[in-house]
């Protein structure tokens, strides 16, 4: 008899502590549908709608900026367009490799695009 009540303590004891993590788990899957998701949802919301708004205003940047390339950077760009390389322009224009890599930087500096990529679409 003494050995049954141990066992049935010993098993009520496990059945509350399953309880408690049950209600613990329950409690912690409450609090990630209810607070934390909502609040990660607005998070990403907001660095996409940062991102795209970044990506519409460096675009329109570029395109008020375009104009302000140098003579030699205007000969660079339809070269740009068509996917040439720095040493390609470079033998097309007549100048070093090192020049048309230079002047490349200077364009993505003043017209703030990020990429050759992104130059080549200015206007």
């Amino acid at each position: 008899v003494l050995d049954a009540s141990v066992e049935y303590a010993a098993g009520r004891l496990c059945f509350v502590k399953l309880l408690n993590v049950e209600r613990t788990l329950e409690s912690a899957a409450n609090l990630l549908a209810h607070c934390v998701t909502p609040l990660l949802a607005d998070i990403w919301k907001q660095i996409d709608g940062h991102a795209h708004n970044s990506k519409a205003r460096r675009l329109q940047d570029t395109s008020r900026t375009s104009a302000t390339f140098s003579t030699t950077e205007r000969e660079i760009l339809p070269w740009l367009r068509e996917g040439k390389t720095n040493w390609e322009i470079g033998q097309i224009l007549g100048k070093s490799e090192n020049t048309v890599k230079n002047q490349i930087a200077k364009m993505l500096s003043k017209s703030g695009a990020r990429s050759r990529h992104e130059l080549a679409k200015l206007e």
